[in-house]
């Protein structure tokens, strides 16, 4: 356990050089690399800025999914590069307002490398393009109200099929 301690402590000071640290556990370490290059963060419409309140959250997610799926030993390090979420900003009923529209043609999409070490061992590494192109066709548990839900969906289907889940 110390091991995995000091290797996420270690991963969080690389991170934090590097650009907008994320949530990290003992064994996940989420780092968003220049956020103000991302094509859509934000949650206050047009052209906004990354909302720190978009990536603290997909962050968690991040962070969530690592404790579930790696095991004793293991040590994740996410550095994400790109963020398009769900939908469009569109304006809204009132003047200035926006609201986020979801279309067919406007899906979640993440880029991010990683590192998966187990016992301070490179065990895998990659980078991954992740995207559901039919993120409103698919009739699942949960619900699509729910803030960031595409893109924590999945996200979930990435981890469920790049790392063994545990019991």
């Amino acid at each position: 356990m110390r091991t995995v301690l000091l290797a996420a402590l270690l991963f969080a000071g690389a991170a934090s050089a590097q650009g907008t640290a994320a949530p990290t556990s003992a064994n996940t370490v989420v780092d968003f690399v220049h956020p103000e290059k991302f094509v859509d963060a934000g949650d206050q419409g047009f052209g906004g800025a990354p909302s720190k309140r978009v990536l603290a959250e997909l962050g968690k997610a991040i962070v969530a999914l690592g404790a579930k799926y790696l095991g004793p030993g293991e040590a994740l390090k996410i550095d994400v590069s790109d963020v398009d979420l769900a939908g469009r900003f569109e304006p809204g009923p009132q003047a200035g307002d926006t609201v986020r529209v979801m279309r067919d043609s406007d899906w979640p999409r993440i880029a991010l490398h990683y590192v998966l070490k187990k016992d301070g061992v490179i065990a895998s590494e990659g980078d991954a393009q992740i995207s559901d192109m039919n993120y409103l066709d698919q009739q699942r548990s949960g619900r699509s109200s729910e803030h960031l839900y595409y893109e924590k969906r999945m996200l979930q289907d990435w981890f469920s099929k790049t790392f063994k889940p545990q019991s």
